[in-house]
């Protein structure tokens, strides 16, 4: 998912037009892209794993394939019964049943998945886009009858801000 300009409008108030809402969404998902990858499929190789589990990079949503590399001559496409992927989507667990079972894994093994983070990615996203409009740059503060706002002033504020949106992308991401 991917949200819209009607779910920016529902959170900010801008007199910005729709194309220029647009291009604040379609910049917070480059920086989320360019903070932890794009989304899609991943290959990742892992090597020198000696117990059950696996940790990935990133929350699988739905993994495409495993191979075990224990020979290179000779690398084991994994059945879905060989291993399990845990409920965080973070790890995967070698399994002792299945068709090619073990308990731990052997050799360099590869994984194919696509990531499960379009939640976060959106949540990020909407954090983003709200930096940029309620960033006001030389406003000290607003005041409108008995409500007012004090705006931080420090250089570098801004850029600090995305820098702590951004590194939001990881927290909360369970290992086991």
């Amino acid at each position: 998912m991917t949200i819209a300009v009607a779910d920016v409008r529902a959170r900010v108030t801008t007199a910005a037009d729709d194309d220029a809402v647009q291009a604040a969404i379609d910049a917070a998902y480059e920086a989320i892209a360019g903070e932890a990858g794009p989304v899609g499929e991943r290959t990742e190789q892992h090597g020198g794993t000696h117990g059950p589990l696996l940790l990935l990079d990133h929350p699988a949503e739905d993994v495409a394939r495993v191979t075990e590399m224990a020979d290179t001559s000779r690398p084991i496409l994994l059945d879905t019964t060989d291993w399990l992927l845990r409920s965080t989507g973070a790890v995967i667990e070698r399994l002792r049943t299945g068709v090619n079972p073990r308990g731990h894994w052997r050799g360099r093994v590869d994984v194919v998945y696509s990531i499960g983070d379009a939640r976060e990615r959106d949540r990020v996203a909407m954090a983003l886009v709200e930096l940029d409009f309620q960033y006001a740059p030389g406003v000290a503060g607003e005041r409108i009858g008995d409500w007012q706002e004090q705006k931080n002033l420090a250089a570098g504020a801004y850029d600090a801000e995305r820098t702590a949106i951004l590194a939001t992308l990881d927290e909360g991401f369970g290992v086991l």
